[in-house]
């Protein structure tokens, strides 16, 4: 080689060695600036994310690589505001690719964003209060100085940490109760896709997010618009199977690998207004009810929807609701009013249904959970309205102010196992016993046994309806005060342990039904007992009851009874007598004993009294019927046996 030719090949050296130096050299001055304005962006938008949304970011450092993008590390973000609510993001290191473009115009455009390994901690704290209510009402004074008399209240904290990791390879949200590892949802994101946009000069954030979970088709999405006045968040579900979640129902209702959520809610937090309007769509599919107080079946195949408007103030600790519908089918339940949760929930609201067909709501209902009216056919129109008001901290306080409007009512057509029309005329009553045995009575003049209206007699008709139903003349198959009553009772036992039976709805009952303490069967009974009422006049109603029902073992119907207890007909009975046959009912077997015994107990005796004032008898009749010990058929045989005895001794010559 020349020497011609090296020279030129090293000022070409030189050259190139000088322009990658400068080039480098611009590059790391640009990389510098860049890294510099990056950090002037960050530290101007800190303070404003603070103020507008209450986190605190912080971060380690910012690079620049050569051949790649920025590098922020150690990112973590707190929530800074107080409340039951908090949590921390962390991002080790945050990844920002981007391409520039030369022609026509220079340009640079975002590519991606990448966070590695990040995690989110999520701290909910709040307390769970339980009563022991041990023969103290709500309303006993003293009760704030009663000691160990008094209700105990015990409070204990629950924490739960919800984190969101990478684990082999796909996103999964772990809920963990307290420390422990052993989570209890794992809900995996397999897929996402979407797009963020923020303008720093408006403050306008954008988010836009769609995710796959748990590869079962379904995806969620959440879309976020901060403006100048406040932010829109929006979040939607899409076939999200609930198995994951299951965890956090209520035992009574299982997912059985098929139901699914789909929903979409809406919220806006404005500032300097406490209360975040937010409306809701959520619409449940295929779920399944299984609790033996609820039906003595599996309802399955249920798909409800709720949706409608709230108003949620968070310091206020009140949520105000406004149009919110539970629909079912053809079936729309509409519900406004507010709840406060300061202390123990209190609301107060309104539940209504629209005009609406009657067999538009039968129709609505699962048929699991009316098995026995499944098939009936009525007419009419039901226009339902209920103003309630429920405070847990006083429970005796409960209101309840309904109005029904039925027009037009007809049933049409009875359910196979519901033959009402039959009712109208003689027919054979069917009382199951233990096991398969079976007795039949039959509810006619042709029975020896049966006693029709005319001879219940009076004293007996008034101990019965003092005793079970004091309204049953003047009500159409409800009692407003023992529903209310009913209500309370199973609020404070938090079970189902009281209904709140009407003499139709213990007709309705004993006809048809069994005496199992469901949902389902109060439910039907209560179908049951509107059409009994329609269909049938007051005084058939009460012979028929008078007439199949168990006043003790074995013992079934008004004039059985009157014999074995008194030796006497119904019409026979006095008023003390009507009322201790009244007095029985409630549980016929187990009050049995007095009558073997030949003699009522002094607590008994209290309650006849109480029973007597409340008959609608007059002074003299009351009077009468001191001391209230009523005798029975064998004892006063065995009296007059002895009294004639003594009498013969007395006069041998009678």
């Amino acid at each position: 080689m020349s020497e011609a030719k090296k020279s030129r090949k090293i000022r070409m050296g030189l050259f190139l060695l000088a322009f990658f130096a400068a080039v480098g050299f611009s590059y790391y001055r640009l990389s510098g600036a860049f890294v510099g304005y990056c950090k002037a962006q960050i530290e101007t938008q800190l303070p404003r994310m603070r103020e507008s949304h209450g986190l605190a970011i912080n971060y380690g450092s910012v690079d620049f690589g050569l051949l790649s993008g920025p590098r922020i590390r150690d990112v973590s973000i707190t929530s800074s505001r107080p409340g039951d609510l908090s949590y921390v993001i962390r991002v080790p290191e945050i990844a920002i690719d981007y391409s520039i473009q030369y022609r026509p115009v220079f340009k640079v455009s975002l590519r991606a964003v990448e966070l590695r390994n990040p995690s989110i901690s999520v701290v909910s704290k709040y307390s769970v209060i339980e009563e022991r209510l041990k023969g103290v009402t709500d309303d006993s004074e003293g009760g704030a100085e009663g000691g160990a008399e008094g209700s105990v209240q015990e409070s204990h904290a629950i924490r739960q940490m919800m984190n969101l990791k990478w684990i082999d390879g796909r996103m999964n949200l772990l809920m963990n109760e307290g420390e422990g590892d052993d989570p209890l949802f794992q809900l995996k994101l397999i897929g996402m896709d979407g797009l963020a946009k923020y303008d720093p000069q408006t403050g306008n954030f954008v988010v836009e997010n769609l995710a796959t979970v748990d590869g079962g088709g379904g995806y969620f999405g959440f879309m976020a618009v901060r403006e100048k006045y406040g932010t829109d968040i929006s979040l939607f579900l899409k076939k999200i199977k609930l198995n994951s979640v299951s965890k956090y129902f209520p035992e009574y209702i299982k997912t059985n690998g098929n139901a699914y959520v789909d929903a979409q809610i809406k919220g806006k937090s404005l500032k300097d207004i406490p209360a975040k309007p937010i409306s809701v769509d959520i619409q449940f599919k295929n779920l399944t009810l299984q609790d033996e107080s609820i039906s003595d079946r599996s309802i399955k195949g249920i798909d409800f929807n709720v949706g409608g408007d709230l108003a949620w103030n968070i310091q206020d600790k009140e949520v105000e609701i406004d149009k919110l519908k539970f629909g079912i089918k053809k079936l729309s339940l509409g519900v406004t009013g507010v709840v406060d949760y300061k202390e123990k929930p209190k609301i107060d609201g309104v539940i209504s249904i629209g005009d609406t067909p009657i067999q538009s709501i039968l129709d609505s209902i699962p048929g699991d959970f009316i098995p026995l009216i499944r098939g009936a056919k009525v007419a009419g129109t039901l226009d339902y309205e209920m103003e309630f008001s429920l405070d847990f901290n006083k429970l005796s306080a409960l209101k309840l102010e309904p109005r029904i409007d039925i027009k037009n009512y007809k049933l049409l057509k009875s359910s196979k196992d519901v033959d009402i029309e039959m009712l109208d005329s003689e027919f054979k009553h069917v009382v199951r016993l233990n096991g398969d045995s079976a007795k039949h009575i039959t509810v006619g003049r042709s029975s020896k046994k049966f006693v029709p209206f005319k001879d219940l007699g009076e004293y007996t008709i008034k101990g019965v309806l003092t005793c079970e139903d004091g309204s049953f003349f003047y009500h159409n198959g409800f009692q407003l005060k023992h529903i209310r009553e009913s209500i309370i009772q199973n609020i404070r036992d938090k079970q189902f342990t009281r209904g709140a039976s009407t003499i139709t709805m213990q007709l309705a009952k004993n006809l048809f039904l069994t005496g199992k303490k469901n949902l389902s069967r109060k439910f039907q009974e209560m179908l049951i007992a509107y059409a009994l009422e329609q269909a049938l006049d007051k005084k058939r109603l009460i012979e028929i009851y008078m007439n199949i029902i168990e006043w003790g073992p074995d013992l079934y119907g008004i004039g059985p009874a009157a014999q074995h207890y008194f030796d006497k007909d119904p019409e026979e009975l006095t008023a003390l007598e009507s009322a201790y046959l009244g007095s029985v009912i409630a549980s016929p077997r187990r009050y049995h004993y007095m009558y073997k015994n030949g003699y009522v107990s002094d607590q008994w005796i209290t309650y006849l009294t109480v029973i007597m004032g409340k008959m609608n008898i007059s002074v003299e009749e009351y009077e009468d019927a001191r001391p209230f010990e009523p005798e029975f058929g064998w004892v006063r045989k065995d009296r007059e046996a002895r009294e004639a005895l003594e009498a013969q001794n007395d006069n041998p010559n009678l």
